[in-house]
């Protein structure tokens, strides 16, 4: 009996642990499970907002990418637009009345016979023919009068002739015997500086390199402030063509281009003339691109006719630019336009 007690009683306790043990092991399970439920959950979420950003990152992005085009592209119209304003309209030609530029070029000793009916174009529209201009502007109202001895204190002869003799002091030349014309530097200098745009130097000079039919001596003289003059009747060579010359000296076109004024010339100073039978018959002249161009004249004024009316194209054509400033003209440059 006693022993079945003990038999039940194990039996029992032996059941007690198992279900003891059992629902331990649910338990363990259930915690198991639910932790893994955590997770999964954990991570959905985790995924879910990774994903959330993505998308929301590359709507933003889009819409920074959009912004910024159109910031790109506003700055783009306005750099253009800024540009288009900085630059300048190219300036069409205006034509310039023909008659107002003759007066210029006349005004600037473009016309001036400088011997040999040679005009400045044969030659360096320079320092010396700039001053040489300018001072022949001053009105001989102005001029003073001195003799060679109140000029300097001592003269050496420098060029003798049957008609003058020439002194040089030790700051200029004068002729002994004469009054030398003595031209105000201040004058010339507001002419000067009214055609050049700039100060006239305080310098002498002789006009010989221009022209060898074209001799002066001017002598810039310190202590009186002037130049000195000083016309050379003796000096100078002699034309050789014999006086059969066609000389053209005609404007082509004038036109502005902003400030500056273009003036195109046709030039031709044309001394190697024939004659046949003893009258201009026949008559040849040559360019810088067009060698012995023969044409039939009765005379000189017929054979310039001619040359104008048929020949123009042939002659060498010259580019006299003026610039505007302060509503004055003064003079650019001289240059040639046909090939050499």
């Amino acid at each position: 009996m006693e022993n079945g007690n003990k038999i039940e009683n194990e039996n029992k306790v032996e059941n007690e642990n198992k279900v003891e043990n059992e629902n331990k092991i649910e338990i363990k399970t259930k915690s198991k499970n639910k932790s893994a439920t955590i997770i999964i959950v954990l991570l959905v979420i985790v995924i879910l907002g990774l994903a959330g950003y993505i998308c929301y990152d590359k709507i933003l992005s889009g819409k920074n990418d959009n912004t910024n085009n159109v910031n790109n592209t506003n700055n783009t119209e306005n750099t253009s637009t800024n540009n288009s304003d900085n630059e300048k309209p190219e300036e069409k030609p205006k034509e310039f009345d023909l008659k107002e530029a003759e007066n210029l070029l006349d005004n600037f000793g473009f016309n001036e016979d400088l011997g040999c009916n040679k005009n400045i174009y044969e030659s360096n529209y320079n320092e010396i023919f700039k001053q040489i201009t300018a001072l022949k502007k001053v009105s001989t109202s102005l001029y003073s009068k001195k003799e060679c001895s109140e000029l300097y204190s001592e003269v050496h002869e420098l060029y003798s002739s049957k008609t003058a003799t020439i002194y040089k002091g030790e700051n200029g030349v004068c002729v002994k015997g004469e009054n030398i014309n003595i031209i105000p530097y201040d004058e010339a200098n507001k002419i000067y500086k009214n055609m050049y745009g700039e100060d006239m130097p305080k310098k002498g000079f002789t006009t010989f390199e221009i022209s060898s039919m074209y001799y002066h001596f001017y002598d810039y003289n310190d202590s009186l402030n002037s130049f000195v003059e000083l016309k050379c009747g003796a000096c100078g060579g002699i034309c050789t063509y014999g006086g059969n010359t066609v000389h053209i000296n005609k404007i082509k076109s004038a036109y502005t281009i902003g400030d500056n004024l273009i003036i195109d010339v046709y030039y031709l100073n044309a001394n190697n003339l024939t004659e046949s039978n003893s009258k201009l018959k026949l008559i040849s002249f040559s360019t810088k691109t067009h060698k012995d161009v023969t044409i039939d004249a009765e005379d000189l004024e017929g054979a310039k006719k001619e040359i104008e009316e048929k020949h123009l194209d042939k002659l060498d054509v010259y580019e006299v630019v003026f610039t505007k400033k302060d509503g004055n003209y003064i003079f650019k440059s001289l240059s040639s336009k046909t090939g050499e």
